[in-house]
């Protein structure tokens, strides 16, 4: 009597994702981004708030060192639009 072997047939390693897998990471992904896009913008619009406030004391800072080394009156001008603000360092007219 001859025995019969049977050869186990190697386990097959896949690699990669299954276009479900894909498909989930890439909604939880847009779900993260989704939330934390509203965070990033109110986080850059306080930058941007912060560096025109160190911009406008550095330059009333300038406004009083020239007025000190020229000994006359120099101005810090703000204007308003509604829409924009901007300011001038001067030594003319109000």
């Amino acid at each position: 009597m001859d025995a019969t072997h049977f050869e186990a047939t190697p386990a097959r390693n896949e690699a990669g994702l299954t276009l479900v897998e894909l498909l989930i990471a890439i909604v939880v992904l847009a779900i993260v981004a989704a939330t934390a896009i509203p965070s990033l913008a109110a986080f850059l619009d306080a930058r941007r708030l912060d560096g025109a406030a160190t911009q406008l004391a550095a330059d009333v800072q300038l406004a009083r060192r020239e007025a000190a080394a020229r000994n006359r009156t120099v101005r810090v001008s703000l204007r308003s639009d509604g829409t924009a603000t901007c300011w001038i360092v001067h030594t003319g007219a109000a």
